[in-house]
């Protein structure tokens, strides 16, 4: 292959006034990226800030939550050791009290509500038992 070159010469009139203004744009270009720098510098500095106020945020958020579950389960506990007792003073299941409290639910009556009438149908019952057996040892 032949191989040709070619060369471009450029003159520009006035030289020394485009150099100045050359070297103008040049000053105003390095003025403003060190402005942009500058700025730059400064929204890191704020992103930064911002930042660490989020990461305080989040960990409280998670601590909140926590909590919160802690709670829930400690809850869930106390509920489930309540209906424990009852069901052994009952000499019923803890599955046959969340029944009860389930129908409660329903017809709007809470569990102590439920809890104060089974201990008072209890008494009733034992107190009624107990003329019977009184009546019976007396012949009536």
């Amino acid at each position: 292959m032949a191989e040709k070159r070619v060369s471009v010469r450029l003159a520009a009139v006035g030289g020394r006034q485009v150099r100045a203004e050359l070297e103008g744009v040049g000053e105003a270009g390095s003025r403003g990226f060190g402005r942009l720098s500058r700025e730059m510098e400064a929204a890191n500095a704020r992103m930064a800030a911002f930042s660490r106020r989020v990461k305080v945020a989040a960990a409280a958020a998670v601590a909140a939550a926590t909590a919160a579950g802690v709670a829930m389960v400690r809850s869930g506990l106390q509920t489930v050791d309540a209906q424990a007792k009852l069901a052994a003073s009952l000499a019923t299941t803890v599955a046959s009290i969340q029944v009860l409290e389930r129908a409660g639910d329903l017809a709007g009556v809470s569990m102590g509500q439920v809890e104060q009438a089974t201990v008072q149908l209890t008494r009733r019952l034992a107190a009624d038992i107990a003329r019977a057996v009184s009546l019976g040892r007396r012949g009536m």
